[in-house]
Order: C-alpha cells, then sequence, then structure tokens
C-alpha cells in the first residue's frame, strides 16, 4: 500500500530510475539495461517500461553525465482517479491472504 500512496519513498533496486546526459545535450531517463560484457564501449537504457522496443544505445564516450534518481517510475496519485469503493476493494485485496 506504501508503493501506491508514496511510490518514490522506497525504491527496490531493479526499478531503479538512471538519467544520462550526452556531450549533445540530450537527455535519457530510463533503466539501464544489464547485458553482456560491463566493458562493452555502449550502454543501452530503455526508457520506456511498458515498451520493449523503447531502447537507445549510447556511446559510453558520448555521456557527460549520468546519475541514479531516487524516484520511482510509478506515478504519483494513482488513487485520485479511484471512488471511496474502489479503494477499500483495493485495500481488502492487498490484505488478502491471495
Amino acid at each position: 500500500m506504501e508503493s501506491i500512496l508514496t511510490p518514490s519513498r522506497s525504491v527496490a533496486e531493479n526499478f531503479q530510475l538512471d538519467s544520462i546526459l550526452t556531450q549533445s545535450g540530450e537527455i535519457h531517463t530510463g533503466r539501464i539495461l544489464i547485458e553482456g560484457d560491463y566493458r562493452s564501449q555502449k550502454v543501452r537504457i530503455q526508457t520506456d517500461p511498458l515498451k520493449s522496443d523503447s531502447v537507445v544505445e549510447i556511446d559510453k564516450s558520448e555521456i557527460e553525465e549520468h546519475k541514479q534518481l531516487d524516484r520511482s517510475p510509478m506515478p504519483d496519485g494513482l488513487l485520485d482517479v479511484f471512488s471511496r469503493d474502489e479503494i477499500r476493494d483495493l485495500v481488502a485485496y492487498l490484505q488478502s491472504p491471495n
């Protein structure tokens, strides 16, 4: 429930976002894809978690700045569009043993 109310309070490592600024001024935000050899000359970043083909390849030599972001890819305000009854249903579902 906490992750729904305040998604950026605690972000699991496999969901952390990175931001890469290139020397040409482009900013790419997403998840770094760890594949193959870490000595590769390129970094692959998935910019849209819902689209597997939204991958940008960046030459490491073109990276001006690379930082991990402390926010979740899950947006704030997820419950803003729910009615009280829908929120109660969601809480009941999350508390059920499934």
